[in-house]
């Protein structure tokens, strides 16, 4: 990739806006902020590259919440 790029949580760096999609998917998480309570299943927003996608659509059952 050229320089300037950015790194998504997926692993890959794009270069432009284009080349990504917002994502949400449900899964478990913890709030940090309150620890001695555990967490529970919330949902999971963030940026993966479009090639990756599929997978995320497959695996997590994820789906697009921006473009």
């Amino acid at each position: 990739m050229k320089e300037g790029g950015f790194h998504l949580p997926c692993g890959h760096c794009v270069n432009s806006v284009d080349d990504y999609v917002g994502i949400e998917f449900k899964d478990y998480i913890v709030d940090r902020g309150d620890m001695e309570h555990g967490g529970g299943m919330g949902m999971v927003y963030m940026p993966v590259c479009k090639p990756c996608l599929p997978w995320y659509e497959r695996r997590l059952k994820a789906r697009i919440t921006s473009q």
